[in-house]
């Protein structure tokens, strides 16, 4: 959108009855979930799923299939591949990460015997702490098969009572019937939204939602696709230096990437504990860290700006501030949803920026304009 500056091209009144229209549809949104709190996770998950499928349904539709065919065979190999995730790549990921967790007491002992006396002479040198805190910090960390034996149990709870909690949740029933109807009638239910929006905001509202809807799909495809790839960097690159477990933490750290940042925690941790359990000289270690250093160099430079790109690229510092500032108030599903949200907030303020700047709150000799007849605009 392209910027005005003269206040007089702007139709005031029509941009804040635009305003008010949106905060009613907000407000009707919110009293629906309030309303439906029992089902707003199945009907999440279907909108969710019928606003990534429905432009593939779209394209299918013009070849003249019919749209409920189509809709069908979608759906079923969209469900298809999630089962196949579900039941048979997450079963041998958990496995996989138990094997890893089962490692941390001999990577701490490793630890303790290679790298604890360095370092110990070293902060005492530094003189920031001293030789009995530094030896009682040691003491009461040296529980770590206490620690591990309670997070493989934890592990081992959650993936017994994962099934019955998803039951709870997710209706595996509800959703696919929800998605299935409501990509049937994706053109339909859109037209008599429509209907619904004043005739002369119709055109600044399908304009707004049209960018907000293209941010979000830009971010949600773009998040999925940077993380696929940096997934199989992870796993080949692991595998070369011969880490093992270099699948299991390649494909982690590749999933943890949806969240910004996370698949150098997630990955780099467990790496750690691997490299430290069996060390095998520094060599080691600063190859795995090469690894790391490599595909985040390779992420940063090329793979995100290229997939992503300025259409969605938000700042560094914006992304973690979102992460932390939605993790702390929603929690899991606000670290999750923080990089979406970002970025319909982006394409919300340079939809409104030309207003302000072209509004008195900017530039205080804009009422000093002279104002037509009939009083301001």
């Amino acid at each position: 959108m392209s910027i005005i500056l003269d206040p007089k091209d702007i139709d005031w009144q029509k941009a804040r009855r635009f305003v008010y229209f949106l905060a009613a549809a907000g407000l009707v949104i919110t009293g629906f979930l309030l309303l439906y709190q029992a089902l707003v996770v199945p009907i999440g998950v279907s909108l969710f799923l019928s606003f990534l499928l429905a432009p593939l349904v779209a394209n299918l539709d013009r070849n003249r299939i019919p749209r409920a065919l189509v809709v069908s065979l979608i759906l079923a190999l969209t469900l298809g591949l999630i089962a196949i995730a579900f039941f048979k790549v997450v079963p041998a990921l958990y496995s996989e990460i138990l094997d890893l967790i089962q490692l941390i007491p001999k990577a701490y002992d490793k630890f303790t015997k290679t790298w604890l006396p360095s370092l110990r002479e070293y902060v005492l040198d530094l003189e920031l702490i001293t030789a009995v805190e530094f030896d009682e910090f040691v003491r009461e960390s040296r529980n770590l098969t206490h620690l591990t034996d309670k997070i493989n149990q934890a592990l081992s709870t959650l993936w017994a009572t994962a099934p019955h909690v998803l039951g709870i949740l997710i209706n595996f029933v509800l959703i696919p019937l929800l998605t299935f109807f409501i990509l049937r009638d994706y053109e339909r239910i859109k037209a008599r939204l429509r209907t619904l929006i004043p005739r002369d905001l119709e055109k600044p509202v399908i304009q707004f939602t049209g960018r907000v809807s293209d941010a979000l799909r830009d971010a949600i495809k773009g998040q999925a696709i940077v993380a696929g790839i940096l997934a199989c960097l992870y796993v080949t690159g692991l595998s070369m230096v011969g880490l093992q477990g270099a699948v299991a933490i390649g494909l982690l750290s590749g999933i943890c990437r949806l969240i910004p940042y996370l698949d150098v925690i997630v990955g780099g941790s467990l790496s750690l504990i691997v490299v430290l359990s069996d060390f095998k000289g520094a060599g080691h270690l600063l190859a795995v860290s090469g690894v790391f250093l490599a595909v985040q160099s390779l992420d940063g430079m090329l793979i995100t700006p290229r997939i992503i790109g300025d259409r969605v690229g938000l700042h560094p510092i914006l992304v973690i501030v979102s992460i932390i500032a939605f993790g702390e108030l929603f929690g899991f599903w606000g670290v999750l949803l923080a990089i979406p949200c970002a970025a319909v907030a982006k394409v919300t303020w340079y939809s409104a920026k030309p207003f302000y700047l072209a509004s008195k709150a900017y530039d205080i000799e804009i009422g000093q304009v002279e104002e037509p007849p009939g009083g301001q605009n």
